[in-house]
């Protein structure tokens, strides 16, 4: 890619496997990955990720596990870990819960701009009638809001996000469709920032829901990731500022919403 070309960001590349950039756009995409290796290299690695999370989490195994989680959920009032109502719903996966895919339209920010070496970082966007808002930590949301979860790293390697709201409640939301037991932190091929394919509504959980972003250079399990998330979602209260106990070569963050009244 020469000097006057811009590059690319993430988001758009995401929207491109989406199906959500005009056919114009993604025919300007097409042209330049076949004359730009970079890009098509860029374009291969997300291909690829996303080939790992559909072979990883198959339809036809993850749709009856899910189902389980969610009616758990009705049945099981104390705080173990159960996929709420509003889950997240991977790439390709037509399952029966509260899921939505795709970008929101005019999502602000997601670039490659972030400064080289700076810190793990989430980001919020919630959708609007014009398109997204980023939200500050702390900010007041409400039951039925549709968030974006973007994340930055600033190295590649593996990662994983999870929620925790204030009922308790334990959502995976990286990798989609984890739910418990073994498995493998994803592999995270950008360095830029990047946003999960997966919208993400909000139940009437009271209180908040806090957001942790967990990364290494090396592979790691998410089992003992998930004991670590459920020991802090345990205690609700911990969770809204406790740390998690990780393993050591993790790294975290986190970030918070607070929930109001249903709008």
């Amino acid at each position: 890619m020469s000097l006057e070309t811009p590059r690319i960001s993430e988001l758009h590349l995401e929207r491109f496997f989406a199906g959500e950039l005009s056919p114009a756009e993604a025919e300007k995409i097409e042209r330049a990955a076949a004359s730009d290796p970079e890009l098509a290299a860029r374009l291969e690695a997300i291909g690829t990720s996303n080939e790992e999370i559909l072979a990883a989490y198959p339809p036809a195994t993850m749709a009856p596990r899910i189902e389980a989680r969610a009616a758990a959920a009705v049945r099981r009032p104390s705080p173990l870990w159960i996929l709420p109502a509003a889950a997240i719903l991977a790439i390709g996966l037509g399952i029966g819960v509260v899921g939505h895919t795709g970008l929101f339209s005019g999502s602000p920010g997601l670039d490659d701009t972030r400064a080289k070496g700076a810190s793990l970082h989430l980001s919020l966007f919630r959708k609007t009638a014009s398109g997204a808002e980023e939200l500050a930590d702390g900010a007041t949301v409400h039951a039925s809001d549709l968030l974006q979860v973007g994340y930055y790293s600033g190295a590649k390697g593996y990662g994983a996000i999870f929620s925790i709201d204030g009922r308790g409640t334990l959502t995976f939301h990286l990798p989609a469709g984890y739910a418990g037991g073994p498995g493998r932190a994803p592999a995270i091929e950008t360095t830029g920032e990047a946003l999960l394919p997966s919208a993400y509504e909000l139940d009437d959980a009271p209180r908040f829901e806090r957001f942790f972003f967990v990364f290494s250079e090396k592979p790691f399990g998410l089992q003992e990731l998930e004991k670590a998330a459920l020991n802090l979602a345990a205690d609700p209260p911990g969770a809204e500022s406790g740390k998690p106990a990780l393993a050591g070569g993790l790294t975290w963050c986190s970030t918070i919403v607070s929930k109001g009244p249903k709008s």
